[in-house]
Order: structure tokens, then C-alpha cells, then sequence
């Protein structure tokens, strides 16, 4: 949370420093790193067994470590905390840590088995923490995320795509290949086909029954439009989303970039003014000297003028005499 200070510049509160300053993400980066795998060697039978005292105590650390994070997180927005909530990475953080913290707050006797064992299971999610840590990592899923009602549109005229392949299969193909049977084995035929798997001997074994060109040509057009066209498109949209996240964090850092450098040319100009406002007093006050002296020689010239007369008057008294 910004502050202002009593020269005029921002500053920030305690736990924002803490949560912002590099030495605390890379600590951050090393627990998620170790949570990832704490929870990998949880897997293993003959590690559990012999070092599962030491995994679940480790787990407990990173857990608190997590919290803490949880805690300075919401502690750097100040006065306004619930600020800290506005960001989806934020709340994932959040119902991460609270998901792994029940199973050690609720007794497991107090819960059904299987929401513990989900609850548990929680966990590995905290390896997607890495994510707030590794900026290009956050900028590929939010592109992904970002492009889902694009590409919502795209499955919607895959699925149109594969539902008249499959149509025009079960209708040709039906009486003579139990993959094309109905409609459904159809369906995940296509689904065979489009992945690769194996295609060219169906595509063979239908050749023997049907004419070879209508065969070939049902195939390689599904492919080439499935594959390749779609494939692309999918591509295409995530690309371009990501192009657009790029951009924008790049006006993000030129914005911040040019707030750092005005703020250290306002600095240097004020500095400089406080510089020029001492060398001013100084020099109202040497004119101010200079005029006090100056009436003082003209008061003692005026002084020694008038006494001149009188220092004449008695040197003729007494040559006189």
C-alpha cells in the first residue's frame, strides 16, 4: 500500500517490501519447488514408509510458509486489504491454502474419507503457484484463458465437423466396419483418426470393401480439414492472444519505467531547487551586509566631512593666539 512521506514521496508499508522484494520470491519459488516434490515422493510406497514422518513434517512447513505468504500478501494492500482479492491469482492462491490447511484443522474422523483424500489431494495444485512466480508462465495460461470464447467457437464447429463426418461414415461405412457401426463408435473413430492413430490400416481395410477414392478421399479431406485447419486455428487464436498479453505487460513496464524516471527527475529538480534557494539567502543576506557597511562608510564620511570645518576653525583660533 503507497504512503506519501512527509518530502512528498511514496512509500510503501512493511509487508509490501516483504512480499515484493526479489529474496522473498525466490524463497517462494525454492517451497513451491519443494512442495512439488514432497508431493511426488508422497507417491512412492517405500519412501512414505521409511520417510513419511519427514515428508509430512516438511509439508506442514511449506503449508505455514504458504500462509505467511497468504498473510503478507493481503498485509501490502494496508487500510485496504480486500483489495488483494481483485486479482484471480490472488483467490487461487487462497483457496489453494485453505484447501490444504483443512485437513489439518478439521480432525479426519470429522470428514468423509474421500473429501479428505480430495482435500489432500489439493496440494498438488500448489505446484501451478509457480505461475505468480515465473512471469512468461502466468502470460502463457492467462492467454489461454483469455482466448476461450474464441476458441469456444472453434470446438463448436469442430464438434459440427466431426458430427457430419461421423454421419456420412455410419451411413457408408456401417455394414462392413464395427468402428462405423453407430454413431457414438463413429464419433471416437474420428477421434482415432484425427490424432493419428493408426488410420491408414482402417483406411485400407475399408478399401477392400468400398471403392478405394471414395475411401481415400472421406479420409484424407477429415484429416486435412481436422488436423491441419483447426489445429491452425486453435494455434492462430492462442498466438495472437499472447501477442496482446506481451504487449500489454511491455506498456505496463514502459509505464513504469517513465513514473521511476520522472519521480528521480522530480528529485533531482528539487534538489536542485533547495540548492538554489540556500545559494539565494545567502546571497540576500551578503547584500544585506553589503548595505548595512555601505551606510555605514557614507555615515562616517558625512561625519568626518562636518568635522573637517571645525578642526579648521581651531588651528586659526590657535594660530591666532
Amino acid at each position: 500500500m503507497k504512503t506519501m512521506s512527509q518530502n512528498g514521496m511514496e512509500e510503501h508499508n512493511f509487508c509490501y517490501r516483504i512480499y515484493h522484494s526479489p529474496i522473498f520470491e525466490r524463497i517462494m519459488l525454492g517451497v513451491i519447488v519443494i512442495a512439488g516434490l514432497i508431493v511426488g515422493l508422497e507417491t512412492s510406497p517405500a519412501i512414505e514408509e521409511e520417510y513419511g514422518a519427514l515428508l509430512h513434517t516438511l509439508d506442514k512447513i511449506v503449508l505455514a510458509v504458504f500462509t505467511i505468504e497468504l498473510l503478507f500478501g493481503i498485509g501490502s494492500y494496508g487500510k485496504a486489504p480486500l483489495k488483494f482479492f481483485r486479482d484471480g491469482w490472488n483467490i487461487f492462491d487462497t483457496v489453494i491454502v485453505v484447501a490444504c490447511a483443512l485437513p489439518y484443522i478439521i480432525p479426519q474422523e470429522a470428514m468423509h474419507a474421500h473429501f479428505f483424500a480430495v482435500l489432500r489431494l489439493a496440494r498438488v495444485l500448489r505446484i501451478l503457484k509457480l505461475a505468480e512466480q515465473l512471469q512468461e508462465l502466468q502470460i502463457i495460461i492467462n492467454a489461454l484463458f483469455n482466448s476461450l470464447p474464441s476458441l469456444f467457437y472453434v470446438f463448436l464447429l469442430l464438434v459440427l465437423y466431426f458430427y457430419i463426418y461421423a454421419v456420412l461414415g455410419t451411413d457408408f461405412f456401417h455394414a462392413d466396419c464395427e468402428e462405423f457401426e453407430s454413431l457414438p463408435s463413429a464419433l471416437l473413430t474420428l477421434f482415432r483418426i484425427v490424432t493419428f492413430d493408426d488410420w491408414a490400416a482402417l483406411m485400407k481395410d475399408l478399401m477392400k470393401h468400398h471403392s478405394p477414392v471414395g475411401v481415400a478421399l472421406y479420409f484424407v479431406t477429415f484429416i486435412f480439414f481436422g488436423a491441419m485447419i483447426f489445429l491452425n486455428l486453435f494455434i492462430g487464436i492462442i498466438t495472437s492472444e499472447l501477442a496482446e498479453l506481451r504487449e500489454a505487460r511491455a506498456a505496463v513496464e514502459l509505464k513504469k519505467r517513465i513514473e521511476t524516471h520522472t519521480q528521480g527527475t522530480d528529485e533531482d529538480l528539487r534538489a536542485m531547487e533547495e540548492q538554489l534557494t540556500h545559494h539565494l539567502r545567502h546571497t540576500e543576506l551578503m547584500i544585506a551586509q553589503l548595505a548595512e557597511l555601505r551606510a555605514k562608510l557614507r555615515h562616517d564620511i558625512a561625519k568626518s566631512h562636518q568635522s573637517e570645518p571645525h578642526t579648521k576653525l581651531e588651528r586659526v583660533d590657535n594660530a591666532n593666539t
